[in-house]
């Protein structure tokens, strides 16, 4: 008789155990990959393809950030991106980003990647800006902050490891600053970029 009560008692422990043991493991194959690391290093000039403005005064940028993948095969993630422009005419820059890539490998190598997003730069007066109130001129700002659309395009071959991913890449980033002065309410930046992904398993 208490053999018979004891095999419903088992069965239900066994029916309470179970979630608690499958949930663990559905949550980690549900869970998103791994950070992935990207840092980049080029050349940046005020200029867009097709309005005719050449490439000129060019100067350095360097990029660094993270990206977090939403699926196992991280061709999607969302990338928080942090840059330096070194600007002799312009200023200086510093500016954050964060931008939705799309990155589909192709032949288990190649990966050629887009992103779009939206950012925040504040550039430097390279020199002691002056402003005229209407009657006098007075100091003016030595710093702006800007809003600008960031659009990436790029294109990588990923080398895979025991325990590291590493895809060297190139890039073409296009950004469009809003509000840069009265007369030119859109500035275009373009920037040529080298770069590297690590991405752990």
């Amino acid at each position: 008789m208490k053999r018979l009560l004891f095999v419903p008692y088992l069965r239900l422990a066994l029916m309470a155990a179970l979630p608690a043991a499958v949930l663990p493991g559905l949550h980690a194959q549900d869970a998103p990959p791994p950070l992935q690391w990207d840092i980049a290093a080029g050349m940046g000039s005020i200029h867009m393809p097709g309005l005719g403005a050449d490439w000129q005064h060019a100067h350095t940028v360097v990029y660094a950030g993270v990206e977090q993948p939403f699926n196992q095969r991280r061709t999607l993630s969302l990338a928080l991106r942090f840059s330096y422009a070194r600007g002799k005419y312009q200023g200086d820059a510093v500016s954050t980003q964060l931008l939705f890539t799309f990155s589909p490998l192709i032949a288990n190598a190649i990966e050629p990647g887009i992103g779009l997003g939206v950012g925040y730069q504040r550039a430097f007066s390279p020199s002691k800006s002056m402003h005229w109130d209407g009657e006098s001129w007075t100091a003016g700002k030595q710093s702006k902050g800007l809003f600008h659309v960031p659009l990436r395009l790029s294109l990588g071959y990923k080398a895979k490891g025991k325990q590291y991913d590493f895809t060297p890449y190139v890039a073409y980033q296009l950004q469009a600053l809003f509000g840069y002065s009265p007369d030119l309410s859109l500035l275009p930046q373009s920037h040529a970029l080298i770069g590297l992904k690590i991405a752990s398993h």
